[in-house]
């Protein structure tokens, strides 16, 4: 996953629990922040998230992605059962992520693969994440 949250926790070695200047710094170090942000910012962006619950005093966090949480990146291809009067699958190629900035979600950006000349789509990351019928091919 592409999310810098996310991938902030992993640099930890994968902990689930975060303080906002922590997140702060591993987020200036991977290059996502130019300098590192006021613990208020930080509990802006993640106040939303519903991966991430605000600890008792607001300054620690708790990263819990949910028992169908998926792991997607740039050029993994997807599928899905195709609609029950139809058969086979629907395929799906990974092309970009789109990271998201005030009020606006981020997005994996999607190349079907199944059809001829179609157009990309940008889907919300949580919704491919957390749905349990799509497969990594």
């Amino acid at each position: 996953m592409n999310d810098p949250f996310h991938l902030a926790c992993m640099k930890f070695g994968k902990i689930d629990t975060f303080n906002g200047a922590c997140l702060s710094a591993a987020l200036v170090e991977m290059g996502w922040l130019k300098e590192n942000i006021d613990g208020n910012v930080i509990r802006f962006f993640l106040q939303d998230r519903l991966d991430i619950e605000i600890l008792e005093g607001g300054a620690h966090y708790k990263w819990s992605p949910g028992p169908n949480y998926q792991d997607f990146n740039v050029g993994d291809i997807i599928r899905i059962k195709h609609y029950p009067t139809a058969s086979g699958f629907r395929v799906w190629q990974i092309i970009a992520f789109h990271l998201g900035g005030l009020g606006q979600e981020s997005t994996y950006e999607l190349k079907v693969l199944d059809m001829s000349e179609n157009k990309t789509i940008n889907i919300p990351c949580v919704l491919l994440e957390s749905n349990i019928f799509v497969e990594k091919i």
